[in-house]
């Protein structure tokens, strides 16, 4: 019986190809894609709240299943060139699945060296994280690793426990958010 759970396990783990992760997204999830777009591709409606409100620039968090992995989905308003109308594109997504890793093989459970010399040739900046949301105190096992893009305002955020990658995000900044 447990060789027939074992194989069946194994079975399922050679099936489930990798999500690759790049500063373009994640798989088909594609950074600045539109909702309609989303929505075509996951087959299912984005709701949608705070980007539809007037004067408020909150993103709406989504949390979505596709192809065996969970996501948190950041959607975002963006302008258009008629100022009456708006964009909604992800603006960012974030991941713990296993079944995530970049084209070198980074991933979940990947440590700070592996980051660090798989990225030699784009800016990384390690950070402390904070215990909590009052920010008055720096965590001694949790930090994140910013790797930017050379050429776009892109970053893949890989944040870690214990010295062991345990979330994966990928995100857009603005020239004041670095």
């Amino acid at each position: 019986m447990k060789k027939i759970l074992f194989i069946g396990l194994f079975l399922i783990a050679v099936k489930a190809p990798a999500q690759i992760i790049s500063m373009e997204g994640i798989g088909a999830l594609k950074l600045d894609m539109k909702v309609a777009e989303l929505e075509k591709l996951l087959g299912q409606k984005i709701p949608l709240k705070y980007v539809l409100m007037e004067d408020i620039y909150y993103d709406d968090t989504i949390k979505v299943k596709y192809k065996n992995v969970n996501y948190t989905l950041y959607i975002s308003k963006q302008s258009t060139v008629d100022p009456d109308k708006f964009d909604y594109i992800l603006h960012g997504l974030k991941t713990s699945s296993p079944l995530c890793k970049t084209s070198g093989g980074i991933g979940i459970g990947a440590d700070k060296i592996r980051i660090v010399n798989g990225f030699e040739d784009h800016q990384v900046r390690i950070d402390p994280d904070y215990i909590d949301d009052t920010y008055t105190a720096r965590s001694k096992t949790m930090l994140s690793i910013y790797v930017y893009d050379n050429f776009t305002d892109r970053a893949i955020i890989f944040r870690m426990k214990n010295k062991k990658v345990v979330e994966i995000e990928l995100n857009v900044f603005s020239d004041d958010a670095e």
